[in-house]
């Protein structure tokens, strides 16, 4: 299999397991997955990719439109999971401003599921972009 369809494969891979992950710790509730929400998702979001590292020759780069459908819907997780982190932290702040929650020391945080799928969906691209193989190099 070729480098660059590989490391694809793998991180959409992790995307893909962190969206069963860990996303948020909450008192009473407990550990919250990411596939009680949004997760699901972000799961058919790195199916993409994952199915796209598979499809035609396996021996060759990822290329064209093909390259670009593998990494606009890992753009998007990264989207979503920076955009919950900032959801997150607001309702935090929130909590922290409740004399209930102070007296009894609730704290929400957020787990490594969710810096997970971010860091997935962020460096996907980078790694489609920045493995080649040295015969594409010299072309």
């Amino acid at each position: 299999m070729n480098k660059q369809r590989l490391a694809i494969l793998i991180v959409a891979g992790l995307g893909a397991l962190a969206t069963f992950m860990p996303w948020v710790k909450a008192p009473i509730v407990g550990t919250i997955n990411g596939t009680k929400g949004d997760g699901w998702i972000t799961l058919v979001l790195f199916a993409v990719p994952l199915v796209i590292s598979l499809l035609n020759d396996k021996t060759k780069a990822v290329k064209g439109g093909l390259l670009y459908g593998a990494i606009i819907p890992s753009l998007l997780v990264g989207v979503i999971g920076i955009w919950k982190i900032i959801d997150f932290n607001s309702k935090m702040s929130d909590v922290g401003d409740n004399p209930f929650a102070k007296a009894l020391g609730a704290t929400v945080s957020i787990e490594f599921g969710l810096y997970l799928v971010v860091l997935a969906g962020i460096s996907l691209p980078i790694v489609a972009f920045l493995i080649k193989d040295k015969e594409e190099e010299s072309q």
